[in-house]
């Protein structure tokens, strides 16, 4: 843990001191007409951060690289980006994989961007940023499970060693899918008990979840089958994109990824600082009112999931 440069026990408040800034969608390298790549890598990405903590004389620590899903930009999170880094040491870079396709899966892909953001660190992430900072990969959906294929104990090129995963319900619903997949860093996922979009609950966080080598691993997964299936309010596996998808905005979207944001504090503040957060700190993160709508899975547990379906998300 020495290897990181690290202000600990940071606090998750969105205050009024605080202003996210995002860096504008930004693309390295290009395409010819017909979108065959005329260079070894392309991708796009977006990065944010909270001036009110991080600047070129207090430099973010701590760094997460998160690759967006399906039919989505880099440009579509800026809820859940700013939500993870509001009153943090933290740079929250959104990346597109492959932008020509609405197809994100591809380790090979991922961990082409990821290795060139680390290689150019300032010059991509700006001079805000620590070159001990502990680096964090991810993602949603197709791009979550990019990530761990990047990852070399999947046999993929990720020139380093992450300090952590956080998967937004991570799936390839081809094979090989998660489950036969391997993660040896701590893990943090967000997933759900009931099926939307198509993603089944085994195959997706609750898979990244129990494939965790590390003890450090935890679970947030919503409880949305309480809710009617034809439930205008669903909670569905879109809810990470703020800004894509043309998803009928409901008015769990707040909590949602409010909750993920303070779950994500624990998590990293427990990797970067060696400090073990216990699964009651997790709990205590959840409004009263919210308590019955999330799981919490953690340590040693296995996750689970009494799974039933809804086949659509909910799209306006």
């Amino acid at each position: 843990l020495a290897q990181y440069s690290y202000q600990p026990r940071r606090i998750n408040i969105m205050s009024s001191s605080s202003t996210i800034i995002n860096s504008g969608a930004k693309t390295i390298g290009s395409t010819s007409f017909c979108g065959r790549s005329t260079s070894q890598k392309y991708y796009k990405y977006v990065s944010y951060h909270d001036s009110s903590v991080v600047s070129e004389r207090s430099q973010a620590s701590v760094i997460i690289l998160f690759v967006v899903n399906i039919l989505t930009s880099c440009t579509d999170y800026s809820d859940l980006a700013a939500k993870c880094v509001a009153g943090q040491s933290t740079v929250f870079a959104v990346v597109d994989n492959n932008p020509w396709s609405m197809v994100k899966i591809s380790g090979e892909q991922t961990a082409e961007a990821f290795n060139d953001i680390v290689a150019h660190l300032n010059e991509r992430l700006g001079q805000t940023v620590s070159s001990r900072a502990a680096i964090f990969i991810g993602g949603h959906s197709d791009g979550g499970y990019s990530a761990i294929a990047a990852m070399q104990e999947n046999g993929g090129a990720l020139s380093f060693k992450p300090a952590g995963f956080i998967g937004a319900n991570p799936v390839n619903l081809r094979a090989p899918g998660v489950p036969s997949l391997k993660i040896h860093c701590p893990t943090f996922a967000i997933g759900f008990t009931l099926e939307t979009c198509g993603v089944p609950v085994d195959q997706a966080a609750l898979a990244a979840y129990n494939i965790t080598a590390s003890r450090n691993r935890v679970l947030m997964q919503i409880v949305n089958n309480k809710m009617k299936a034809d439930d205008p309010d669903q909670i569905t596996h879109c809810i990470f994109a703020s800004d894509g998808l043309s998803i009928t905005r409901t008015p769990h979207d707040g909590w949602v990824r409010e909750l993920i944001g303070k779950f994500c504090t624990l998590f990293v503040d427990s990797v970067v600082t060696g400090d073990y957060t216990s699964k009651t700190q997790y709990e205590d993160a959840i409004n009263e009112d919210r308590k019955s709508l999330v799981n919490v899975f953690f340590g040693a547990e296995t996750a689970t999931a009494e799974e039933s379906k809804l086949v659509s998300c909910v799209i306006s």
